[in-house]
């Protein structure tokens, strides 16, 4: 690889906000500094781009070891903090890096690293494949590290196969890999993962550029590379141990959003799903309940016009219906949410069962107040609570369904409420609404961060 300037460590200093691409060129030049070699894989050229994705990127198996905490250093280092860790792969880390940017708000970096290519409990492409022969590229003045351009293509074409996926899009970067692995001896790179069988379909996407004849003859692809790299007893000791961890340290977070109707809580929970999806595999969101049995599709709800219209229901249907409600929470806890959070989902509430504690009528409950709270200590509690509070009159300008006397009354018992309820953060719901979205989602950054700085790992 060619030379790259060391840089000092006041050349890594932050400015006053900075874009993704700015973090990027400094955590290249981190790699490098501290001499670990490290290459970019997929289309290096589009990192810069604030619109995508992770960054792939392979290192020794020596350096993922020490990753989670080289990443923690560089973090502090450039004042952005690490929010969220996700081991996908027995070789494989998923890594977020949250800061505040020139606008004020907060933007994420992912970072997928690897070192073998594992899948599954199979070696496909080793580290030491990888970073062999690695190359430099310029990107605005910065040097990237990038495969040799051969091994590049090989990497991309197993990762497809394997994945079973090769549209339009990941075609035209498998002619540009080509394209660039012209001069390399790519299909012999190319044969030594798919075996000698492959090299008439590898022939041709790679000499005669029918690369959709390739994504045809994907399942016959994949046959040829599970046969030429067979599970190993170690990689499957690896990946069970792998899977056990996941059992016992979450990487899915479930937050809860409550406020008077007018606060604004559809607006933060669409923030919430749009800003912080990129930190985890997707978000599921729920309306007051898990609803176990009812055949209601989890997203669903009913928009309430009238909330204080509907005529309370007896003292005995209404204790009744709590304890429906509880097992509802209890039972959907362990049966949707829990393996939601287990797969590194973000699980977000609109409401939840305390939200009975403020406003009684709403879910014409008209039993004891006591019970509702005894009840409520056995509700399993969420990673989060967000509160919206308003003045009154401000949430009475938004929707007028209730008397401003019972806007003011449910503000007042939220902010009680949030008292009791640990852990939760009241939010400014009265101030700008992009102030409103961004407190929120720093709020649910300050608690990924604050989980992942009690893992002992990290440190």
């Amino acid at each position: 690889m060619g030379t790259t300037t060391t840089p000092n460590t006041a050349t890594l200093q932050p400015p006053v906000g900075q874009s993704r691409w700015e973090v990027l060129q400094k955590l290249f030049r981190f790699f490098e500094r501290e001499g670990l070699p490290y290459v970019v894989l997929g289309d290096y050229s589009k990192v810069r781009d604030e619109r995508e994705g992770d960054v792939d990127i392979a290192v020794s198996q020596e350096t993922l070891r020490r990753f989670p905490k080289l990443l923690v250093r560089f973090a502090t280092m450039v004042e952005a903090r690490v929010v969220q860790s996700i081991r996908h792969e027995s070789t494989s880390y998923f890594f977020v890096l949250a800061w505040q940017g020139r606008d004020g708000r907060t933007h994420l970096l992912q970072i997928d690293a690897c070192s073998d290519y594992r899948r599954s409990g199979r070696t496909l492409i080793t580290a030491d494949l990888l970073l062999k022969d690695r190359r430099s590229a310029q990107l605005d003045g910065t040097d990237i590290a990038i495969p040799n351009p051969s091994i590049g293509l090989a990497y991309y074409l197993v990762k497809k196969v394997e994945k079973d996926q090769l549209d339009e899009s990941h075609i035209a970067l498998l002619r540009q890999l080509a394209e660039a692995a012209k001069a390399e001896p790519a299909l012999e790179t190319l044969a030594d993962q798919f075996g000698p069988a492959a090299t008439p379909i590898l022939e041709a996407g790679l000499k005669d550029g029918e690369w959709e004849l390739v994504g045809e003859s994907l399942p016959a692809l994949r046959e040829h590379l599970r046969n030429r790299r067979p599970r190993s007893r170690d990689s499957l000791l690896f990946e069970s141990r792998r899977i056990l961890q996941r059992l016992f340290v979450q990487t899915g977070f479930e937050v809860v959003v409550f406020g008077p109707d007018g606060s604004g809580k559809s607006t933060v929970i669409e923030s919430l799903r749009e800003e912080m999806s990129h930190a985890f595999w997707g978000t599921q969101y729920f309306h007051l309940r898990p609803r176990i049995g009812t055949g209601v599709v989890h997203g669903e709800s009913t928009p309430v016009e009238n909330p204080h219209g509907q005529k309370p229901r007896n003292p005995v249907s209404s204790v009744l219906k709590l304890f429906y409600y509880a097992a509802d929470y209890l039972i959907g806890h362990w049966s949707s949410v829990k393996p939601l959070l287990l797969r590194s989902r973000l699980v977000i509430f609109d409401r939840y069962y305390h939200d009975i504690l403020v406003d009684p009528v709403r879910y014409r409950y008209s039993g004891p107040a006591w019970l509702a709270r005894f009840v409520g200590r056995f509700i399993p509690r969420p990673d989060l609570f967000i509160f919206l509070d308003a003045p009154a009159h401000i949430i009475q300008q938004r929707k007028n369904e209730v008397s401003p006397e019972e806007t003011q009354r449910q503000s007042a018992e939220y902010r009680k409420l949030a008292r009791s309820l640990k852990p939760s953060v009241v939010v400014d719901a009265g101030a700008p609404v992009n102030d409103v979205t961004s407190a929120a989602v720093d709020a649910l950054l300050d608690k990924l961060a604050e989980r992942l700085e009690k893992r002992s790992w990290l440190r």
